[in-house]
């Protein structure tokens, strides 16, 4: 009645498949009237990430429940569903080992990722990955800070997360960390890529010799 829209973002994994039946029975009584979208979660080099990357499903978890999610799921997002072994860790790591990478895409131009501190600094970077301070709002004032945050622009995402400096190819970390024959499901290639870049890290802090 008020003129808006009503869609959805399902994030499955292999705590809540047993739920489908009656999730999917649930979603099918609510009045929604735009796209719904069924997946698995990206990863993220981040504690949640971590504690919820042993829920993933699989392909084998999947393929049994497809059909019955394609019905339900935005056409955007049919072929996904229609090819799930293509987005499993093996299929990322065959694509990486091949030199078959697809691009990552670009940011807007002018997109900024900021984070404001509880004593409000303003820094390039997400939750708890803060990389150049630009200033503080209450000492430097607004259009201070954020004049430095346009001027030094977007830093790139792999800098957001990881830091600055080089990283290891994409060949190289499929090749050491990827699991060639993982049947995990990625939502999207930088998914199991991030993965590979965090397992990479927890095994260089692993086997870091010991200061004395």
């Amino acid at each position: 009645m008020a003129g808006l829209s009503v869609g959805g973002n399902v994030f499955l994994t292999t705590a809540s498949l047993p739920q489908l039946n009656e999730l999917t029975a649930a979603l099918r009584r609510l009045p929604i009237n735009a796209a719904l979208s069924f997946e698995t979660a990206a990863f993220l080099p981040t504690p949640r990430s971590r504690r919820n990357e042993p829920l993933r499903p699989a392909l084998t978890d999947l393929l049994p429940v497809a059909a019955e999610i394609v019905e339900l799921t935005a056409p955007a997002g049919r072929p996904w569903w229609a090819d799930l072994e293509a987005h499993t860790e093996a299929a990322h790591v065959r694509r990486a080992l091949a030199g078959d990478w697809p691009t990552a895409r670009d940011r807007a131009p002018g997109e900024l990722a900021l984070v404001c501190r509880p004593n409000l600094d303003v820094c390039s970077g997400l939750t708890g990955h803060y990389r150049t301070w630009h200033g503080n709002l209450r000492a430097d004032g607004i259009a201070t800070v954020l004049d430095r945050a346009v001027a030094d622009g977007r830093q790139p995402d792999d800098e957001l997360w990881f830091g600055p400096g080089p990283l290891p190819t994409t060949a190289g970390l499929a090749a050491r960390h990827g699991q060639a024959t993982g049947l995990g499901v990625h939502p999207g290639p930088e998914s199991a890529r991030y993965l590979w870049l965090d397992r990479a890290q927890r095994h260089a802090r692993k086997h870091a010799p010991l200061m004395r």
